[in-house]
């Protein structure tokens, strides 16, 4: 049986998953676009999270979720913030589990120095398991138990990151062209745009420009001092 199948018919697992994972399977899929955006792979909203990335502030707001998980049309899974930020986050659902089971905290990972830097990488890695829940009995209890009813396998948290950077940063990315406002005359993307890889590809029927934007989870901005930055 598919697991998202086997979550979906049993609901022990299901408030499991939501409360250890933040994960929170749909009953039915929705329509990630809606028709303000052109993608260049569609997807399908399957599932929900409430945690947003704590270094970039991105968490619930007004009541609505932080992010989405989206199945897209060549089958690999994404997730979107609510507020900024998208991209590949796994291969498979059983990746995606894998990910989310194994590292429950994967939102933390999500800067470009972590995966240049074996040490750094690791360094952060202890650094979180220690602020968090990782050597907790009832934790550990409860992951095992994820794992016998998904048949998911406990594996090394550094092969998995790398796994997930692998993923998110691969071509061809997810592509996200939308309209960026209403302006009578044609204009050139600024120099800020430009840095952050955004391209004015057309324009509309009034002169407005329309951004296309490759997603990628994972923040490329360098830091000066990536260990003052990360906490180490």
């Amino acid at each position: 049986m598919d697991k998202l199948e086997i979550i979906k018919n049993d609901k022990q697992l299901a408030k499991d998953l939501k409360k250890f994972c933040d994960f929170e399977l749909l009953t039915e899929k929705e329509k990630y676009n809606n028709g303000s955006v052109e993608l260049n792979f569609e997807g399908e909203i399957f599932g929900e999270s409430t945690k947003g990335n704590e270094k970039h502030g991105q968490y619930i707001i007004s009541g609505k979720k932080a992010g989405n998980f989206i199945l897209l049309s060549d089958n690999s899974i994404a997730f979107s913030y609510a507020n900024s930020g998208a991209g590949r986050i796994a291969e498979t659902t059983t990746e995606l589990l894998e990910l989310l089971i194994n590292i429950p905290d994967w939102k933390e990972f999500d800067y470009i120095g972590l995966y240049e830097n074996d040490n750094l990488l690791n360094d952060y890695i202890a650094k979180i398991e220690a602020e968090g829940k990782y050597e907790n009995i009832t934790f550990k209890k409860l992951q095992n138990k994820l794992c016998e009813k998904l048949s998911i396998k406990i594996y090394n948290k550094s092969f998995l990151l790398k796994r997930f950077y692998a993923t998110a940063t691969r071509t061809p990315k997810w592509l996200v062209t939308y309209f960026d406002g209403w302006n009578p005359t044609p204009a050139k993307p600024s120099d800020k745009e430009i840095e952050a890889g955004l391209t004015y590809t057309k324009f509309d029927r009034l002169g407005g420009p329309w951004v296309t934007e490759e997603l990628c989870l994972i923040n490329d901005l360098k830091e000066e001092n990536e260990r003052e930055y990360l906490g180490l």
